[in-house]
Formats: C-alpha cells, sequence, structure tokens
C-alpha cells in the first residue's frame, strides 16, 4: 500500500457519500413545495410571511452525513498515525483538532512520535490560530463527528432569501419597511414556521393616507441546515459546509503527504 492511501480511501468513501447527497437533497427540496403564506394586519401595517412545512426529511440522510463525518476524521487520524511511523502497536496518536490553543499544548502523547516537520503543519492547521476557530473547517470536521457519536444528528429547512419591493396603487408612492428575515433553521415537521415579519406600507408622495397595498417580490431558496451542538456549534448551512469541509480533508490530505517518505520528515 502506497503512503497515506488508507487515508485516500476514507476521503473517496467521504466524497462517494457527499455526491449522493447532492444529488438527493436537491431533488428532495425540489419534489416538496414550500408554499409561502402572507398575512396583513392592515390597521399596524404589519406584514408576516409564513412558508409551510410538514414533510421531515428522510433519517437515512443523518446516516449519510455521519459516515462522511466519520471517514473525514479517521482519515485525518490515518494521516497522523503514518506520518508517526505506522507503528501497528502505537494506538495512541491522533490528529490533533483543537480551538484553543492551551488544550494543543496539553496534547501530549497523541503527537508525541510525529516528526517535528509534519507536526508543524499540524500545529499551523489548527483551528485555534483561525480569527473564529468554530468557523475553521477542521473544527466543522470535528463536530459534525462529535455529534454523529453522541446523538443523531439533526437536519433542519434553511432558507435564502431575495426581495424586492413595490407598491401596487399607480399612485406615486415610497415605500417603508421594517421587515425582519428569519434564515433559520426551522424543523421540517412543523406546520408552518415565520420566515420574514414587520411593518411595510406605502406613503403616497401626494400626502393622502399610507396603506399596504405594497407587493414585496419574496422568493426563498431552501435547503438544509445542520446541528452540531456538541462541539459548540449551533448549526452549520448543510452541503455548502460539508463540501468545504471535505475539501479541507483533501488538502491536508495533500500537504501530508510531503512528509509520507520517512526521509522527507
Amino acid at each position: 500500500m502506497a503512503p497515506l492511501d488508507s487515508a485516500r480511501a476514507k476521503l473517496a468513501r467521504a466524497t462517494k457519500h457527499l455526491h449522493t447527497l447532492e444529488e438527493v437533497v436537491p431533488a428532495f427540496l425540489r419534489e416538496h413545495d414550500y408554499p409561502v403564506v402572507h398575512e396583513v394586519d392592515r390597521a399596524a401595517f404589519y406584514h408576516r410571511w409564513k412558508v409551510e412545512l410538514g414533510t421531515p426529511f428522510p433519517e437515512c440522510w443523518a446516516l449519510v452525513i455521519g459516515d462522511m463525518a466519520h471517514n473525514m476524521r479517521s482519515a485525518l487520524d490515518h494521516i497522523a498515525w503514518e506520518l508517526a511511523g505506522s507503528d501497528p502497536a502505537d494506538t495512541w496518536t491522533q490528529f490533533p483538532i483543537y480551538a484553543e490553543e492551551t488544550k494543543f499544548a496539553q496534547a501530549g502523547r497523541v503527537v508525541k512520535t510525529i516528526p517535528k516537520r509534519p507536526l508543524a503543519l499540524i500545529k499551523w492547521l489548527q483551528p485555534y490560530r483561525r480569527p473564529n476557530p468554530y468557523d475553521d473547517r477542521l473544527w466543522t470536521i470535528h463536530a459534525l463527528d462529535a455529534e454523529d457519536k453522541h446523538k443523531t444528528i439533526t437536519i433542519l429547512l434553511a432558507a435564502m432569501v431575495e426581495t424586492e419591493y413595490f407598491p401596487v396603487a399607480p399612485t406615486p408612492s415610497r415605500v417603508q419597511h421594517e421587515v425582519t428575515f428569519t434564515f433559520g433553521p426551522f424543523d421540517p415537521s412543523i406546520k408552518d414556521a415565520v420566515i420574514a415579519e414587520g411593518r411595510l406600507m406605502a406613503s403616497p408622495l401626494d400626502g393622502s393616507p399610507a396603506h399596504t397595498d405594497v407587493e414585496m417580490n419574496f422568493q426563498p431558496t431552501f435547503g438544509i441546515a445542520i446541528r452540531a451542538d456538541s462541539a459548540g456549534i449551533t448549526w452549520l448551512p448543510g452541503l455548502v459546509v460539508l463540501h468545504e469541509a471535505l475539501a479541507c480533508a483533501w488538502q491536508v490530505w495533500e500537504w501530508s503527504s510531503r512528509y509520507a517518505d520517512p526521509y522527507k520528515r
């Protein structure tokens, strides 16, 4: 077996899982319409938009995401083990992932047999070296793997929203709005969820009374969000973050392969 082949096989498996999700998730969201209902309190100039849900996501999605996360995390540990010398008796070496520098300093045994040059790379990759460690994609891998170990991964509905306002009445008017948008995540099993609400009115330029005859070109685009409470992340933006996490893991594999030759360590 060539150096780092076991890690590459793990990442190839994770890639296959991602391709599966990239096929089934958009197809499911296309097949299950999420209509938006508009409610108006004309006296208060208050508008509310609700999205009708009611269709739970397939349970197998959580299993696929969990398998993907485990394969990415396991691949990193395989990399660390090989860089440490591939000793069959070595049961302690791991790829450390820490959001706090003090915890990395205490890693001790899990990195003690990794040579200085690859260890310097691993240290440079640590989430704590980023401005926001919890947004780092290595931490994402850690978070998803931890979530899947301890409980079922929760997948929720999320939305992206594009809007445009314009008055319906022919009288020249100025649109005033104080609308707040909620991008989720929403529980897909509930009946409906408020996606936007607030005051919205048209004030005619001729001085006549303000009115609620205002249309909002409201076009939410739906996707999935993933909860990862086990590692300090409330939710992650679905397929985008999975793609980025996998790309990060492959990048670590590529950089680490430079040190797979014992003579380069």
